[in-house]
């Protein structure tokens, strides 16, 4: 497919497009693997608070999901980031302000 979009790239003669990422979208992206490894045990223990409150389902899924992905994000964020297990995940990291 790679080939497919180069071939007829050079057939109209377009130029690459440099994509630049948003920092935000490379930090969620490093974040990924910690959401994945986690969520389902979190989610199975949140939504056992709201199966007892008179709320409709779309809001008990949205409760559950909200505090999943806050929970999840945070801990990356203050535990795994620029830590060993940050290191295992992602590959080294450099702080905003520090040259790589």
């Amino acid at each position: 497919m790679q080939s497919l979009v180069a071939d007829s790239c050079n057939m109209l003669a377009c130029e690459p497009q440099v994509v630049t990422v948003q920092p935000w979208v490379h930090w969620l992206s490093d974040a990924k693997y910690l959401v994945y490894f986690i969520r389902l045990s979190l989610v199975i223990a949140i939504q056992a608070v709201p199966v007892d409150h008179d709320l409709p389902a779309a809001g008990k899924v949205l409760i559950v999901l909200s505090v999943t992905a806050a929970t999840t994000l945070l801990t990356y964020r203050w535990s795994v980031r620029y830590t060993l297990i940050g290191l295992l995940l992602n590959g080294p990291r450099s702080r905003l302000g520090q040259l790589p």
